[in-house]
Parts: C-alpha cells; sequence; structure tokens
C-alpha cells in the first residue's frame, strides 16, 4: 500500500476539539484528527462502500421446496394423462369382454382405441423421461406450472366458500371447470396475466431481476470505485514527480530540497529545520609503507638517505554526524583504509566536504516556498476530480436499484 499524504485543513474534531487532517485512500479523500489519543475518522463514502459489499440473497418458493416434493412434481401425471388411463383400463375391459361375447367388429374398435391411447400416453411418459435429463432451468418452469395448478385450484375453493358460507365443501367438478375457464383466459391473455395471477411465477421472474439488477449495480459501483483508485494513484505518481524536481542528489543516499526544506538520508525524511549539528568525523593514524625496487632508489637519489621504510598517513574511516531534535544520523563515507595522499581518499574527502556543507546550508536557510506541494495547480485539479468523482460514487450508493417488471409481463392498457 502506498503512504498516504495529507493537508490540515480548517476543520475541527467533534470528540476532542483538535484540528483535522485530510489524507487519501483509494476511494478518495478523508479526514482524521491530528491528536494520536483521539480515534475521529470522518469517512462517510468508506462507510457507505462497506454497507453495499454486504451478500445478496435471492431466495424463491423453489428453493424451499424439499428434494423429494420436487420428484413428485416432476412425476405427477398430467390431467389429460389421468383421463387416458381410466379410458384405456375401461377400453382393456371391453377387448377382454368382447373375447367372450364373440364380437370381431367390438374388439378390433377397442384394440384400435387401445393402440391409439397407449401411443399418447408413451408420449407423455417420453416426455417424463426428458423432462428429467432436462436442464434445471426447464425443470423449474415445469414444477412452477404444477405449483400454479394447485395454486388456482385452492383459491378457486377459498373464493366459492367465501360466497357461500353455508357451504364446507366444494364439488371437484366446479373446480375443475373453473380452473378450465382459468387456462383459458391465460392462453388467450399470455403472460401478463399469468404474471398477475401467479405469484409463484411472478416471484421467480422478479428474483431474477434483482439479481440481474444488482449484478448491473455492482459492476457501475465497481467502476466508479477503479476510476477513483486510478485518480489516487496517478496523484501519489504526480507528487513523487514534482517532489523528486526539487530534490538535489548529493550521493551516499543524502538529498535535499531546499525549495520545501526538506531533507532525505536514507529512507528517513525530515526537515531542515528540524536540523541542530552536521560534523564530519575521520579517524586518522600513522603507517609505514616498505619500499622496495625502484622505489627505494629514488627515495634514496631525492632524499640522500637509504630508508626502506617511511611513515604515511592513513585514514580507515569517515563519516557524517547529523543531529536532529530526537535522533543521530551516521553517513558513512568510508569504511576501510586509504592513505590520505591517494586518489581515492580525495574523492571520498570532496564527497564529505561537499554532503557536509549541503546539510549545513539546508540548516542554516529557510525553505523557499512555504507552499506545500499538494497545493500545486496540477495536485489541485485532481483533488478537484476526485472530490466530483466521491460525489458521483456517493449518490449512486445512497440510490438504491430500482427493480422494473420486464414490458413482456406488464398488462396493455
Amino acid at each position: 500500500m502506498k503512504k498516504k499524504r495529507g493537508v490540515n485543513m480548517e476543520k475541527v474534531c467533534p470528540l476532542c476539539g483538535g484540528e483535522l487532517k485530510k489524507e487519501y485512500c483509494d476511494h478518495g479523500p478523508f479526514y482524521t484528527c491530528v491528536n494520536e489519543e483521539c480515534e475521529y475518522k470522518e469517512d462517510e463514502l468508506g462507510k457507505l462502500i462497506k454497507e453495499n459489499e454486504r451478500e445478496y440473497i435471492y431466495k424463491t418458493p423453489l428453493d424451499d421446496l424439499p428434494p423429494r416434493k420436487r420428484r413428485e412434481y416432476m412425476l405427477q401425471m398430467s390431467p389429460h394423462m389421468r383421463v387416458l388411463s381410466v379410458i384405456e383400463a375401461i377400453l382393456l375391459l371391453l377387448t377382454i369382454i368382447s373375447l367372450f361375447i364373440d364380437s370381431f367388429l367390438f374388439a378390433v374398435i377397442s384394440v384400435s382405441l387401445l393402440v391409439i391411447i397407449a401411443i399418447f400416453m408413451a408420449r407423455d411418459f417420453l416426455f417424463m423421461k426428458r423432462l428429467l435429463s432436462a436442464t434445471k432451468e426447464e425443470q423449474d418452469d415445469y414444477i412452477i406450472d404444477r405449483m400454479n395448478d394447485e395454486f388456482q385450484k385452492e383459491m378457486i375453493k377459498d373464493q366459492y366458500l367465501k360466497s357461500h358460507p353455508s357451504k364446507t365443501d366444494v364439488s371437484s367438478f366446479y373446480i375443475k371447470r373453473k380452473f378450465f375457464f382459468y387456462l383459458l383466459r391465460l392462453k388467450r391473455k399470455g403472460l401478463p396475466y399469468r404474471f398477475m395471477t401467479d405469484p409463484i411465477f411472478s416471484d421467480q421472474i422478479m428474483t431474477k431481476v434483482r439479481k440481474e439488477t444488482d449484478m448491473a449495480y455492482k459492476i457501475l459501483i465497481q467502476d466508479k470505485k477503479n476510476e477513483l483508485n486510478s485518480l489516487y494513484y496517478k496523484r501519489f505518481d504526480l507528487l513523487e514527480e514534482l517532489e523528486e524536481k526539487h530534490f538535489k542528489d548529493y550521493g551516499h543516499d543524502v538529498r535535499i530540497n531546499f525549495h520545501n526544506g526538506e531533507v532525505r538520508i536514507g529512507d528517513e525524511r525530515m526537515k531542515s529545520k528540524d536540523i541542530k549539528k552536521v560534523n564530519m568525523v575521520n579517524n586518522v593514524y600513522d603507517d609505514e609503507i616498505v619500499m622496495q625496487g625502484d622505489e627505494q632508489l629514488a627515495y634514496s637519489y631525492k632524499h640522500g638517505a637509504d630508508l626502506t621504510r617511511i611513515p604515511v598517513k592513513m585514514c580507515d574511516h569517515m563519516e557524517i554526524v547529523v543531529e536532529t531534535n530526537n535522533k543521530t544520523h551516521h553517513i558513512v563515507l568510508l569504511d576501510h583504509s586509504l592513505a590520505m595522499k591517494s586518489p581515492e581518499y580525495s574523492s571520498y574527502s570532496n564527497d564529505c566536504y561537499n554532503v557536509t556543507g549541503g546539510l549545513r546550508r539546508a540548516m542554516r536557510t529557510p525553505p523557499s516556498d512555504d507552499h506545500s506541494l499538494e497545493e500545486s495547480p496540477e495536485v489541485l485539479a485532481l483533488d478537484k476530480e476526485m472530490e466530483e468523482k466521491q460525489e458521483e460514487l456517493r449518490t449512486l450508493l445512497i440510490e438504491k436499484p430500482v427493480y422494473k417488471v420486464p414490458d413482456c409481463y406488464k398488462m396493455k392498457e
């Protein structure tokens, strides 16, 4: 997670009265109290996003249907299959009787009708077999039809008993007749009439509508969140880019920003005004170098002495000590032995003076610009865009989705 960047605003904490600080996260700006002991956080959009992340449950009457009851509906014979079964049994009986009364014509007619009815029944049984291997959606549609048949018959019975208080029961013929007229109206008026009169069917349709609408709503919210997230990282990268422009690299992990009065030593950041003292530390000692061959002859000729050993100044440690308000930083430049007359030592020494001079200059020179990088025009433009996207997302989260009945299920006026 990238580091949050914030700027103090003129807002007051309602808990402790302290100043509120504006911070940024992947869904935009929010406010926290500058007092570390206070846990106040003003993030309305974050709360709305969290509330919206709940699990959606889509249940229909079919979901509560036990597997045993489901199988019963699947294997249940249709009304015309029952009628055909009765007729077939009667014809079978008549065929057997015709064998005893020696009526060939009657037997032929009975057998012919028996075969025709058997063909129709075989077709229905094949339909049931195909239904058992059908998809779950097709099976659900069939079960809903059977459940609606039961519901409509029960409703016909209840309406009759309400209109005839003296009656305690309803004849099956009356129920079948009324149900037959219902099927005729259903066939004539189509899906809108069924949607209006079949609560199980309408609940199944609206559950599907809710599921699809909620999915589209979630995708829309996620798109808005992705836009805010993209702006957040764009803002972060812009701040880093602006910051890098003002930092001067002195080497040895030391970088100084004279524009805003900031210093980086390694991974630590500090204000230049917090630096109290900058010192150079060298560990110098005497050593002897053994001279051999041509070096010894040259030295003897120049100095008129025959010496094989001469004293040499050496340095095995060089560092810069930076003291701040609450910490001491050690910037190590050299950690191995070098002769002080060597070019390598001169390079390290120049670096040491250069870094020390830069730190002392930063310590004594006030920032050239007191304005924060968050107040630059480019960053402010991104802040404004983020606030607009935040408002769009907030409005979307407050205005819950509307579940509309599909046009094909609406009754024509």
